[in-house]
């Protein structure tokens, strides 16, 4: 999907967080695996068009999960986000435990 828009596949790799972050037994029960997925853009491209080119993507990658029967476990994926401006963090947090739990966050350059 992504080679036919002519963007590039750069990486992918886990989300940081502290699994000793004080999250409640519910949340630990329910949490997922997190994953980060990284795309290039095609040169020449102005970042709303590489925004709309994301989107699409992502699309079109849901839309494959949903109707590919070969895909047993596809209903324990999901793509919430591909954007090149905004990172999306989901959970089950209060405001207080976000950050504790998603190290990044802390960070001075978010």
């Amino acid at each position: 999907m992504i080679q036919k828009t002519r963007h590039s596949w750069v990486g992918e790799g886990s989300l940081p967080i502290k699994k000793k972050a004080n999250v409640g037994p519910p949340a630990k029960l329910s949490q997922p695996v997190i994953e980060q997925l990284f795309v290039g853009s095609s040169d020449g491209i102005d970042q709303d068009e590489f925004e709309r080119k994301l989107y699409l993507i992502r699309k079109q990658f849901s839309h494959q999960l949903r109707t590919n029967k070969k895909l047993t476990q596809a209903s324990l994926l999901f793509a919430c986000s591909l954007s090149s401006k905004i990172i999306v963090y989901k959970g089950m947090l209060t405001p207080s435990q976000l950050f504790p739990f998603f190290p990044d966050l802390e960070q001075k350059k978010f």
